[in-house]
């Protein structure tokens, strides 16, 4: 049996309402009174019905309160996102809902429900959802999309005050006239736009540079939006405030851009032999107008070949070049990890430098000196160096001397380092199998040693005696058919091979 309400003058879910044909039979939906105190105190205040407690069984359908006060339905978001409703089989009543609606009784006993003020986070919440959507919508209507898009918008777009237009297939020009009579006409102003959208300015027929409009444009100064075109055209829509100081940087700056176009194409012409020499000359025009240094890669190949052959030079050079500092060339070859220690680089380097020369400029003879030097350790290439690395030094002990061996062409220029070996006291047996290490290395890399040459010091005749019973002469580790010969002075070596040739 469905619940009646209490509300005088209501007959919802009695039994002649329910028999009404108009009614569908259907029962309203009740609620009963609350149990808080502050709450039951609102409703029998608003209940036009003096001197009755409502008792347990007491409820209130829901033509008495106002259709927002009503919860009948379930919010949810589902994991995709979307929100969705569910009917409540059992409808609630929200926390300030009071009846005072009574159709039944005399109308000024009913009332409209007050006005609930909003949340502040919620409203300031919608307000920004608003503010965004506006922005959201006004950037999207300001985008220009394309060449074709600008010539057939922008008269509705850009209010066009004192300004004249042209418009081509590839490029749209906005220019104003100046008539004067003893002159005659004259263009004080053109705004053009290509068909790529990029934007130049004449100002009395002098262009502005490309930092003169970057107040409005991004660094590629192309068209992107109608807001930018309207403030170019209301900005430069009197040209008195706008005196154009061609400065010696902004010179620079234009032949600069000219240069560059050129060696661009150069690049795509085999028949220009100069694009190294154009880019370090774009890169020295590039250090002028520039804040920072920031060099091109052949301008520090170059700089740093000229620092490798003489490093006074290299200050004389940089009073007339910008180039970059020696601390800066420093710190490129301190971070380049070679070493003499590197057999597979130094084969890869040496076999680079004989792979152009004749099979007669590979004869080479190779020579064997010592070099004193400073017993000290230093941070080179990554790389602690000086300590002694032969067998017979003690152990972390610094080195004296380093062995050089040097291979010469016998008919040609060659002339190159091969190995560097630090060593302290070293022995005759040591250098000797050193020295073996060395011609074999020269003789894989395609070169091919016929003397062997040194001073008459008491180590290299041991060496000598180590490497040969007699002294003078030992079979070429390639070619067993061959000798290599052992000598004290290069004179003789000449004048052996003066006597051969």
């Amino acid at each position: 049996m469905p619940r009646r309400c209490y509300i005088p003058g209501c007959k919802s879910n009695y039994d002649s309402s329910l028999k009404d044909s108009n009614n569908n039979n259907k029962c309203e939906t009740t609620f009963s009174f609350p149990k808080c105190p502050q709450r039951l105190a609102r409703w029998l205040n608003a209940i036009p019905r003096k001197e009755w407690t409502p008792s347990k069984s007491s409820v209130v359908c829901a033509k008495h309160f106002s259709e927002s006060d009503v919860i009948r339905f379930h919010e949810f978001k589902t994991p995709s996102g979307e929100i969705k409703k569910v009917s409540l089989a059992y409808p609630k009543l929200c926390e300030s809902a009071t009846p005072r609606k009574f159709p039944n009784l005399p109308n000024y006993l009913s009332s409209d429900p007050p006005r609930t003020r909003a949340d502040p986070e919620k409203r300031r919440e919608n307000f920004l959802q608003c503010g965004k959507k506006v922005l959201e919508d006004f950037l999207s209507e300001d985008v220009i999309n394309n060449f074709e898009d600008l010539l057939k918008n922008f008269k509705n777009k850009i209010p066009l005050h004192n300004w004249d237009i042209k418009a081509c297939s590839d490029k749209l020009l906005f220019y104003g006239l100046n008539f004067d009579i003893h002159n005659g006409c004259s263009v004080i102003r053109t705004l053009m736009i290509a068909s790529d959208l990029t934007v130049r300015v004449y100002i009395k027929n002098n262009e502005l540079y490309e930092k003169q409009l970057n107040w409005i444009l991004n660094l590629d100064h192309k068209l992107e939006r109608w807001s930018q075109l309207e403030n170019l055209i209301s900005h430069y829509n009197t040209v008195e405030d706008f005196e154009v100081e061609v400065t010696v940087v902004d010179m620079i700056s234009r032949g600069l851009a000219v240069i560059s176009k050129a060696y661009t194409q150069s690049e795509t012409n085999d028949g220009f032999l100069y694009g190294t020499q154009l880019e370090i000359i774009i890169d020295q025009l590039t250090q002028i107008v520039s804040n920072k240094r920031r060099y091109k890669p052949s301008t520090i190949i170059m700089a740093f070949i000229l620092y490798c052959q003489s490093p006074s030079c290299y200050d004389i050079v940089r009073d007339f070049f910008i180039l970059p500092h020696k601390r800066y060339l420093q710190s490129i070859s301190g971070s380049l990890a070679v070493s003499p220690k590197d057999e597979h680089h130094n084969k890869n380097y040496f076999a680079s430098i004989i792979k152009t020369l004749s099979v007669r400029e590979l004869v080479v003879t190779l020579i064997i000196d010592e070099i004193c030097v400073t017993s000290r350790l230093d941070y080179r290439a990554q790389t602690v160096v000086g300590y002694a690395e032969n067998d017979s030094s003690n152990k972390d002990e610094f080195a004296k001397t380093i062995v050089a061996f040097m291979v010469c062409s016998a008919f040609g220029n060659l002339n190159e380092i091969v190995k560097l070996w630090p060593v302290n006291n070293v022995k005759g047996n040591e250098l000797a199998s050193m020295t073996k290490e060395v011609i074999n290395f020269v003789q894989e890399c395609g070169c091919e040693v016929v003397p062997v040459v040194t001073d008459n010091h008491r180590i290299n005749r041991t060496m000598f005696k180590t490497i040969s019973g007699n002294g003078q002469t030992f079979p070429n580790p390639k070619d067993t058919k061959k000798n290599i010969f052992l000598l004290y002075d290069l004179y003789i070596f000449l004048k052996i091979y003066g006597k051969t040739g």
